[in-house]
């Protein structure tokens, strides 16, 4: 998301839903895009705070894969 946002703001004039469409064509299909379609954001900070929420949730699951993995003596 910051490469996206860095690349938004270097943009002058870019309408928010120009730079919204070329980010959801360009995500691969997932559960994120999946809610994305459900619910479009309306504005460019919705979808940083929608993407950010999905990015949290991300960094648990991986969290909690690692506290569950088996640790291996060296």
């Amino acid at each position: 998301m910051s490469h996206f946002t860095k690349a938004f703001l270097n943009i002058p004039n870019l309408h928010p839903a120009v730079a919204m469409h070329a980010l959801t064509v360009e995500l691969r299909p997932a559960l994120f895009l999946n809610t994305l379609y459900a619910e479009p954001p309306s504005n460019m900070d919705e979808l940083r705070a929608h993407a950010a929420k999905y990015i949290a949730i991300g960094k648990k699951i991986e969290a909690s894969k690692r506290a569950e993995a088996p640790s291996v003596p060296p």
